[in-house]
């Protein structure tokens, strides 16, 4: 509930600690944008969806090992930062 509450403030949501509508479509748009990101930083055929599952758990991981950082798959806010940055430079 405190991982919600937190991601809620970040965002500027609601803070209810409750994953209600917006705090799933916020993290839908999130996880999108990192599929999106990571399909053309490591030009992949990772498909653009809602799903932070295995293809996109090893594909953060070949990001982070690409880049330097500690290789675990999870997608912190630096790491998407990062990979933010390399996807911008590829447009």
């Amino acid at each position: 509930m405190l991982a919600i509450r937190d991601f809620q403030q970040r965002y500027g949501l609601s803070v209810n600690g409750r994953a209600d509508q917006p705090t799933q479509e916020k993290g839908a748009a999130i996880v999108r944008n990192m599929r999106f990101s990571l399909a053309k930083v490591l030009k992949n055929n990772l498909p653009i969806d809602r799903y932070y599952d295995t293809p996109t758990r090893n594909a953060v991981r070949d990001f982070q090992s690409r880049i330097g950082l500690s290789v675990n798959g999870i997608a912190t806010i630096t790491v998407r930062k990062r990979l933010d940055e390399e996807a911008r430079r590829r447009r």
